[in-house]
This record gives C-alpha cells, structure tokens and sequence, in this order.
C-alpha cells in the first residue's frame, strides 16, 4: 500500500520532468511494474541493482559531491 501523499509527490515530480503527457502516462503507468517487478523491471539485474541500492547512500547519484 502506497501513502497518498508519496503517489500525490511522485506524480508532480514526473510532471515537472517531463513535459510531454504522452511520456508522463507512460512513466506513471510503468510504476506498477516496478513496484511489482515485472516487464523489464524483472530481470535478475533491475531487482538486485533496486535491492542493493541503500537509498540513504547517496555515493552513487551523478550529482553527488565530488
């Protein structure tokens, strides 16, 4: 079970992301899939990269501070 409040916030960022609606849709709907691991959120490689990932560690994020 999703909080309204994180789904209500993820929505907004995808929509100051993406300017296209076709793409916003596209990316909205592909949530599902990777909440669930399916499509290509379930390959060996997605689930143990998202399980792996310690979302306080913020080393491996581009913009991390060099």
């Amino acid at each position: 079970m999703v909080h309204s409040e994180v789904v209500r916030g993820v929505n907004e960022c995808i929509a100051r992301l993406e300017p296209d609606t076709a793409k916003r849709v596209s990316a909205s709907t592909q949530l599902s899939d990777y909440n669930s691991a399916k499509a290509d959120f379930g390959t060996e490689l997605a689930i143990s990269t998202r399980t792996g990932l310690d979302p306080a560690d913020r080393s491996h994020v581009w913009y991390a501070a060099s």
